[in-house]
């Protein structure tokens, strides 16, 4: 038995031909002697696919699924678009807002070589679960927000009310963005004109004015 059919599923982004040249696989090379998870490790290896399954199909064919990467967020950098993935994969790269209703997060400094198919440098100062809670904040708030901001110093928010949220740097966000509501009516009962909210450390958030801090 061997082999004389390839089929590749599911690649659109990625060219089917270098799915085909990055497995390594012959036409006419035995069937049982193929190795389906060094080629599925191999695949895996081009920065597009997040994952891929490899099968064999008797008597002489081998099929191959491409499960590519998907946008979930949209990072704005120096007049750029960078449409990327939950781990930070740079899919796309565009000039103008995007079309579809990705929650846009401003990155204040430089990044460095970026191209489609490359992570993006500030991912990795946070890690997966940052990216997790990001990606439900998204979902659930992002009508309350008018722009998410990483810098050097840690991620803020700014509320549609022109409300500065600063979250600091740990890995607390999603405590941190469920205490918020109940510091923002808090605030509105002692009908406190709030600036900014501060809850880089959640156990001790405060409250700023223009001219007067609460904790």
């Amino acid at each position: 038995m061997r082999l004389s059919k390839i089929d590749i599923n599911g690649s659109v982004r990625v060219d089917a031909s270098e799915v085909l040249k990055k497995s390594g696989i012959e036409i006419n090379f035995p069937l049982l002697l193929i190795n389906t998870a060094k080629v599925r490790k191999q695949i895996k290896q081009i920065p597009l696919i997040e994952d891929v399954h490899v099968d064999r199909n008797f008597p002489n064919k081998i099929s191959i699924n491409i499960f590519e990467r998907t946008p979930k967020f949209a990072v704005f950098n120096l007049d750029k678009y960078f449409l990327i993935d939950e781990e930070g994969y740079i899919i796309e790269i565009i000039d103008k807002v995007p079309d579809k209703m990705f929650l846009i997060i401003k990155y204040i400094g430089k990044l460095e070589d970026v191209r489609v198919g490359k992570r993006l440098e500030f991912v990795s100062m946070y890690d997966s679960a940052f990216w997790k809670t990001i990606s439900e904040f998204g979902v659930n708030e992002k009508e309350k927000i008018r722009d998410f901001i990483v810098d050097n110093k840690g991620i803020s928010v700014i509320l549609n009310s022109g409300v500065l949220v600063f979250l600091g740097k740990d890995d607390k966000f999603l405590d941190k963005l469920r205490l918020l509501p109940y510091i923002k009516r808090a605030a509105m009962k002692e009908k406190i004109n709030t600036s900014k909210i501060d809850i880089n450390y959640i156990e001790t958030p405060y409250i700023i004015t223009n001219s007067q801090v609460f904790e």
